[in-house]
């Protein structure tokens, strides 16, 4: 008697735990190097930049 040639493959998404925690680490450093940035620019720098668009 024939088998069944149809393959049943369940699948389980997952992500490993040291990838989370990888992930949650530079999600909190990219929000701790923004917090950083805006505190550190002071209104006397800002003053300095140049004009990006000139109308």
């Amino acid at each position: 008697m024939a088998r069944s040639l149809t393959v049943k493959h369940t699948e389980n998404p997952e992500t490993s735990s040291l990838f989370n925690g990888f992930l949650l680490l530079a999600f909190g450093w990219l929000v701790m190097g923004m917090v950083v940035a805006a505190f550190s620019v002071s209104d006397a720098d800002a003053a300095e930049q140049p004009e990006l668009v000139d109308f």
